[in-house]
């Protein structure tokens, strides 16, 4: 007796410690349960995500409360005071609040209670008096015409200029002209005017109205000036015998200025960081080989008589005997330039426009959007930083953080500027001091097999306290909690919980965001990897987030378990064991081939073959036990049942067999331990009192049948037997009735 109540202790124990564990973390709350959960609530998948930053002004607060019992009380509250807020339906219902956030630091707790206990969520977030305006349409044509529709309004342009969708070298010194003719640059295709082109123009232009085409036949074929004319409109070519010609032309139509731009004709990427400053200033854009000024170029500079000529870009992509030429034919020549292309954008930034109230943004991967965001950019006086991939770089992150710009417009899609590079604008807003990342496990475009933990070592002692990771895969939360390694400078964020639908052998997009405090000082980052999740053999003794998918999974599927710990003890055995069993699998309680393409392919628990609205089902030949309700299978336990052997007790014959039949019913029960000469027997519910056979707990469920003919089931099931069926004659089937023979 002392040592099944030792054991039922430890139970209890392991329970109680489960529903402590911290999660952090979180996405918009989703339709399916992310995280695991039991009777007592759990507050997930908030929104805003922990460790981003959101616009100050109204912000919807949002997170899911995950919990097998409904919720009876809530809160939401903001900087220690309690706002209005709304509780959704159903058993996982979304707290919800709006509220008005002042730029600046925030608190924000949710709150949840229920009849098992209570659950707080604590975020800290960040809100930025910086505002983002994302300018595009469903390819790089249509997003031309959006930033023009912001430009102007209908029939406000005086002119419009016309480039090559697909190519750049005739309109890369497009930008000063459009802003000279007091119109937008527009894309379409070579071979005619596009539908979306040809919508705008109509929109922006008065009748009569000049189009400029950029480049010669080559590049815009007479099929595009016969569609423009056909709109009503005079279509005049801006040309020469190739790009540097044709920049030359472009540049002609710029009245007489004193300094010009030089830039590679042989890339785009510098030319249109100058764009905006072009524009704004009305300097022109010449173009040049890496290693020749162009005759054509030369020339013009002749003619022209340029006081000032900036070249944009280092001396590998300009050389400097190209620098040498042009000082010979102008007053004074100085080099732009940084280590790369994003470098060199900033570098412009800083000598032309270092104060300003709007920065713009777009790829510097592609050409199309920073090209028509030129325009736009030289409009507002802004400066144009070129970003790429999923983060934006840190060059541009101390530009920002120089400026504290109160508007960012992004040129092109989701595609083009990641929600991660917007990300990283309005986390450089806030960031301050010189804290800053060091190093991160995971690197951006990795594709990793495990996920266990993510660390960062910033650049001196961080205050774990105030810091915050978040970890995301495909959108939902990733359960866990961060701590310091090696020294105060690193925390590692330790996996615990990975969610629903992460399944084995297919990539997931892991997102991990940062926010580390050291004092004042506020450093944020993002990583964005792959995560294609290997299948490990599981049994007895392991650990972490892959056991903790299995505990949910088979919770899921009806396979009792008493909670979801991580933690590959008995009771998770007993669930494993009791699956197998039910599909007919090797009985051996560990998740290795055979079990794991099973749970794959979603098998759950068997079908009831009673009619019963509430029964037990003993199936022998499979050894577990069914808990029926409404018709439907509720948990499966694992069961050992009597050997059907032959056994001599006190100088009697018995044989192990259990009563079989579909007639028998829960006739007695004991709230306790009942002392038997055979073995305790833990909480028994007898359903054959004349022979004395029950289902009851007991500290030994073996894979075969093993007792005298009670059904065994693990103690913390026989618990859970008490509280979903707390009184007596509930029916008891035990099948096949054949089954001793």
């Amino acid at each position: 007796m002392r040592a099944i109540l030792e054991r039922v202790a430890m139970i209890a124990g392991a329970s109680a410690l489960v529903t402590v564990a911290v999660t952090v973390g979180g996405v918009a709350p989703a339709a399916a349960d992310p995280l695991p959960h039991g009777d007592e609530p759990r507050i997930i998948n908030p929104q805003p995500t922990p460790a981003t930053v959101v616009e100050a002004g109204t912000v919807t607060l949002q997170a899911r409360v995950a919990a097998d019992q409904p919720v009876q009380d809530h809160a939401i509250r903001v900087d220690g005071e309690t706002v209005a807020s709304s509780r959704g339906e159903g058993s996982h219902p979304v707290l919800s609040a709006q509220v008005r956030l002042e730029a600046g630091r925030h608190d924000v707790t949710f709150e949840a209670t229920n009849e098992y206990g209570s659950a707080t969520r604590r975020l800290r977030l960040h809100a930025t008096a910086m505002t983002t305006q994302r300018l595009a349409g469903r390819d790089r044509v249509a997003t031309a015409a959006a930033i023009s529709q912001d430009l102007y309004g209908h029939g406000e342009a005086s002119a419009a200029l016309l480039a090559r969708a697909d190519d750049f070298p005739d309109s890369l010194a497009g930008a000063p002209a459009a802003r000279e003719v007091n119109g937008p640059l527009l894309l379409t295709r070579g071979d005619g005017l596009s539908d979306t082109a040809r919508q705008e123009l109509s929109r922006v232009l008065a009748d009569g109205a000049t189009v400029y085409l950029l480049g010669g036949q080559g590049a815009l074929g007479d099929r595009v000036a016969t569609d423009v004319e056909a709109l009503g409109f005079a279509a005049k070519r801006l040309a020469g015998s190739g790009r540097y010609e044709t920049a030359v032309r472009i540049a002609e139509t710029i009245p007489e200025t004193r300094t010009a731009f030089v830039a590679s004709g042989e890339g785009f990427a510098d030319a249109l960081a100058a764009a905006a400053v072009a524009g704004d200033r009305g300097w022109p854009i010449l173009l040049t080989a890496q290693d020749r000024l162009p005759e054509e170029v030369g020339a013009y500079m002749d003619r022209a008589g340029f006081d000032t000529v900036h070249v944009v870009g280092g001396a590998g992509v300009i050389d400097d005997s190209v620098v040498a030429e042009l000082n010979r034919r102008a007053g004074s020549v100085s080099r732009v330039a940084g280590g790369t292309r994003f470098e060199t954008a900033r570098a412009l930034s800083l000598r032309f426009m270092p104060e300003t109230a709007t920065v713009g943004v777009a790829s510097g991967e592609e050409f199309a959007d920073a090209l028509a965001g030129g325009v736009h950019a030289a409009a507002d006086g802004a400066p144009l930083a070129l970003v790429a991939g999923n983060r934006l770089f840190q060059p541009q992150r101390r530009q920002l953080r120089r400026l504290q710009p109160e508007t960012a417009v992004v040129y092109g899609g989701r595609a083009a500027v990641s929600p991660g590079v917007v990300e990283g604008l309005r986390a450089a807003s806030v960031e301050s001091g010189e804290l800053r990342v060091e190093r991160a496990s995971l690197r951006d475009g990795q594709t990793v097999q495990a996920l266990e933990g993510v660390e960062f070592t910033l650049n001196r002692p961080i205050n774990l306290a105030e810091s915050h990771v978040a970890v995301t895969i495909g959108g939902n939360e990733v359960g866990g909690a961060i701590q310091h390694v090696s020294g105060a400078d690193t925390m590692r964020f330790r996996v615990d919980n990975l969610p629903e639908g992460v399944a084995y052998g297919e990539t997931h997009r892991v997102v991990v965001r940062l926010l580390a405090t050291s004092g004042a000082d506020v450093a944020l980052d993002r990583v964005e990897a792959d995560f294609r999740r290997a299948a490990p053999d599981l049994s007895r003794g392991a650990a972490g987030p892959a056991v903790t998918d299995l505990q949910r999974t088979l919770r899921q599927r009806g396979f009792w378990l008493p909670s979801v710990d991580g933690q590959f003890g008995m009771p998770t055995l007993h669930a494993v064991r009791a699956f197998q069993k039910a599909h007919g699998l090797e009985r051996d309680g560990v998740v290795a081939d055979a079990t794991r393409a099973a749970l794959a392919q979603q098998r759950g628990a068997p079908e009831p073959r009673s009619d019963s609205s509430r029964a037990y089902e003993v199936d022998l030949e499979r050894g577990i036990v069914l808990f029926v309700e409404g018709g439907q299978t509720r948990w499966v336990f694992d069961a050992s049942a009597g050997h059907g052997e032959y056994y001599t007790f006190e100088g009697s014959t018995y044989r192990a067999n259990t009563t079989t039949g579909f007639d028998q019913a829960m006739v007695r029960q004991i709230d306790g331990v009942r002392e038997a000469a055979r073995g305790d027997l833990y909480r028994p519910k007898y359903f054959d009192g004349s022979r004395g056979i029950a289902l009851h707990g007991y500290t030994s469920v073996p894979p075969s049948h093993a007792s005298s003919g009670c059904v065994r089931i693990p103690i913390g099931a026989m618990d859970k037997v008490w509280r979903i069926d707390p009184g007596l004659g509930t029916p008891v089937h035990v099948y096949p009735v054949d089954y001793y023979g």
